[in-house]
């Protein structure tokens, strides 16, 4: 059913609608994604809370903005007089927001092992806009199979909290930001962080009109026919042997590259340190391919210290 989730079939939407482990098993994808993020970019002690609840956290906040736009605006006044209780009706959605997770292990390709840093950030940005599309679609797939509501209005419904949320991400994002500054500072963005910034730019405005667009075209379009409520979660088992099976086959996965990672952040922790000749000796005692392909060795050409 989990597969089966991942590309819409509406009868696996509907059995996760009602299963009342969906919420504890998405909570177990959300956390295995964690892995597919981080396990060849940032060591586990680094920032440990970030790196194990990092996407638990992103992702509620995520899920509650596109809940808590859609649900009041165009769904519950559209229900029956007698209207499910609201907060069970967020914990469903959560189970099935959730359990979109595994799309995001795309993530977890290592493109900086067979591309140049440009290509790789090229790669990323790639694979961001198909993850970005899959789980737009995929979540009005779960709105219209649900509420029985034709898949172009669900569409348009998700289409305008997630223009919110790039704009969001866009305007309010540090990364942008310092970038920007660098660059009117007289200092030297690198190219990939020019490359990201466009993409962002593009983004920023794409995400405007289309959030405009969908608005008008709601207004225009107006629904005049009752919906369905997300249904009662019903007790059922949690498949713990798959969630384990996986859990272990992604741990397996990422204990050599967190080693690599490891080596690298270690690299910059003395660099910052100051401890140059402690630095070239572990330099010396390992081979470039001993090191973490996404974390660019100290001295970096484009950074000011």
């Amino acid at each position: 059913n989990i597969l089966q989730f991942q590309f819409g079939n509406a009868e696996a939407i509907r059995e996760v609608a009602k299963s009342k482990s969906a919420l504890w098993t998405g909570i177990i994808l959300v956390l295995l994604t964690s892995i597919a993020r981080n396990y060849d970019q940032t060591f586990i002690l680094e920032k440990p809370l970030l790196w194990l609840f990092g996407s638990l956290l992103f992702s509620s906040g995520s899920a509650s903005l596109i809940f808590f736009f859609i649900y009041p605006t165009f769904i519950r006044c559209h229900l029956p007089p007698v209207r499910p209780n609201l907060e069970s009706q967020f914990r469903s959605f959560l189970g099935l927001f959730w359990m979109t997770a595994p799309i995001a292990w795309l993530y977890a390709i290592p493109v900086e092992r067979f591309l140049s840093s440009y290509q790789a950030a090229q790669a990323n940005l790639a694979l961001l806009a198909v993850v970005a599309l899959w789980r737009v679609l995929l979540l009005a797939r779960v709105f219209s199979a649900v509420q029985q509501v034709p898949l172009w209005r669900t569409l348009l419904w998700v289409l305008i909290p997630a223009s919110i949320e790039v704009l969001a991400i866009v305007i309010f994002g540090g990364a942008l930001s310092q970038a920007i500054i660098r660059g009117m500072g007289g200092m030297r963005n690198s190219p990939e962080e020019e490359l990201v910034q466009i993409a962002m730019g593009n983004s920023a405005g794409a995400a405007f009109w289309i959030g405009i667009a969908a608005i008008v075209l709601l207004v225009i379009l107006r629904n005049k026919k009752l919906f369905h409520a997300f249904p009662k979660p019903l007790p059922d088992p949690i498949p713990v042997i798959g969630l384990v099976l996986l859990s272990l086959l992604w741990l397996g996965f990422a204990v050599n590259p967190q080693i690599q990672v490891k080596r690298s952040f270690r690299i910059e922790q003395l660099m910052k340190a100051g401890k140059y000749r402690e630095t070239i000796q572990l330099l010396s005692a390992h081979e470039e391919k001993d090191f973490a392909p996404a974390r660019q060795i100290p001295p970096k050409p484009y950074e000011r210290e």
